[in-house]
């Protein structure tokens, strides 16, 4: 997935997909009734990746998608619903950050 669709991107774009997909494919986990269990992506960053860093990308994948164009390399992965994912302001540990809204 890196190699066919974050490697040809542009910056800022492809330093922060990156990001997200990393913590997508690998995100914090909690212990929940004994069982080790992924949190989903925060809002905010999803939000952040769509409407900041890759705007045009998102919508040029979005339009991929209703044509039944997908990459073949993208296995179980699928683009996040931004506007079902918890918040970071949430207080108790309930989304993965990826750290591309962290102020610097």
């Amino acid at each position: 997935m890196k190699e066919e669709l974050v490697n040809t991107l542009e910056e800022p774009c492809r330093s922060a997909a990156e990001a997200l997909l990393c913590h997508y494919a690998f995100p914090d986990c909690v212990i929940r009734a004994g069982d080790a269990a992924g949190l989903p992506l925060c809002y905010e960053d999803c939000i952040a990746l769509r409407q900041q860093f890759c705007y045009t990308e998102w919508n040029d994948l979005m339009k991929r998608k209703e044509r039944g164009q997908h990459y073949r390399s993208r296995g179980h992965f699928r683009l996040p619903e931004c506007e079902l994912l918890p918040r970071i302001e949430s207080a108790n540990n309930t989304c993965t950050r990826t750290g591309i809204t962290d102020m610097r």
